[in-house]
């Protein structure tokens, strides 16, 4: 069976600042966690090759 495609249509009655403020937000929003993972992940790779080059000069 083919999958049918979504389309999404929006009635602004509002300014487009507006709008695009409040379809930022449920985007921001529908990916925190999503992104929160990719942050602490570069984060902790960060820090794991300034502990690899800190044991490297050590040596």
């Amino acid at each position: 069976m083919k999958r049918k495609k979504l389309t999404y249509r929006f009635h602004n009655s509002n300014e487009d600042r507006v709008l695009t403020d409040k379809l930022l937000e449920v985007i921001i929003e529908a990916n925190e966690e999503r992104v929160r993972q990719a942050v602490e992940d570069e984060i902790l790779k960060r820090q794991m090759e300034t502990n690899d080059l800190n044991n490297t000069k050590s040596a």
